[in-house]
């Protein structure tokens, strides 16, 4: 990679990471650290993804890329208060399932307007033909992802 690359991707993922701080920064005053809050996070997205309501306890790990004792201790808070559940199958019963709660689902929701207020706010800034042409970047960005890892984002 010659260096013009380089640095503009340096300064593409600088703009990223800014934005997801400023989401971060709006995170309710919810008793969830943010590395629980990303597992509600993925539930959720999971669960538009797939349509299921809970998801395996491995296959959250490795969406996540977290290891599985660091996900079991963040599960293992966000269930007894009262966020997720655990369950498993009578098929097999080592296969343990975490899904969201009322709780977690409304925690979730009051998180996202906030976060989505704090972006939509940087956003607004933009004219209609910027914003028009972010998004169709993105959108671009997102299928070559498809193509290239055959992920879903």
């Amino acid at each position: 990679m010659d260096n013009s690359n380089y640095s503009r991707i340096t300064r593409m993922m600088t703009v990223f990471s800014r934005l997801m701080r400023v989401a971060h920064h709006t995170n309710p005053r919810l008793d969830i650290p943010k590395g629980s809050f990303g597992i509600l996070m993925s539930i959720n997205m999971h669960r538009e993804h797939s349509g299921q309501d809970s998801i395996r306890l491995g296959q959250l790990c490795r969406m996540m890329h977290r290891q599985m004792p660091s996900v079991t201790r963040s599960v293992n808070m966000l269930e007894s208060d009262g966020y997720v559940v655990r369950t498993t199958t009578s098929d097999d019963r080592r296969a343990v399932y975490v899904g969201m709660t009322d709780k977690g689902r409304e925690a979730l929701g009051q998180a996202h307007d906030m976060m989505f207020a704090a972006i939509g706010g940087v956003l607004d800034k933009l004219d209609k033909n910027e914003f028009a042409q972010l998004e169709g970047t993105l959108e671009h960005i997102n299928k070559i992802i498809d193509e290239m890892y055959g992920e879903k984002s």
